[in-house]
């Protein structure tokens, strides 16, 4: 955030010199407006939990420095909240993977089945296909379809 501000020449207003407005008119009207574009840059970018503690907030450093006490504290029931959310968060990726795993060995063992398959399908087939011809061929001779007699 530090370096935005930096880009945006708007740090000086916040952890430099220009702090407070100064009293020429022209200047204090200057001020203002970098001065709202840095809240604007403050409140658009933090949640709406932060942005009620500042809201009261007269000048950017003030808010600044409210957001920086917030930030810097360490607060072990946000650390543990955090902590569960990742442990979750992995425990459901494991469970994906796992379950993306059963599937793909699924897959494998149906491709790894299947020339068998393919294999007596076809054999079976070309029984068939032999039985059938054999009785075409037996017709065509006026034969008899079981024995092949005239």
């Amino acid at each position: 955030m530090q370096y935005y501000f930096l880009g945006q020449k708007l740090w000086d207003i916040i952890g430099g010199s220009d702090i407070t407005p100064p009293t020429d008119a022209e200047a204090a009207k200057m001020w203002k407006v970098k001065a709202r574009k840095a809240m604007y840059a403050l409140t658009v970018t933090n949640e709406d939990e932060f942005l009620q503690r500042i809201k009261n907030a007269k000048t950017p450093k003030e808010a600044w420095d409210t957001l920086a006490t917030i930030f810097t504290k360490k607060n072990d029931a946000r650390l543990q909240r955090l902590e569960n959310d990742l442990f979750l968060t992995i425990k459901d990726k494991d469970k994906a993977l796992f379950s993306k795993r059963q599937t793909y060995q699924k897959r494998e063992a149906e491709r790894s089945s299947q020339p068998m398959r393919d294999q007596e399908n076809q054999h079976q087939r070309t029984q068939r296909q032999n039985k059938q011809a054999k009785g075409f061929n037996n017709r065509q001779m006026h034969k008899c379809y079981n024995c092949g007699k005239k």
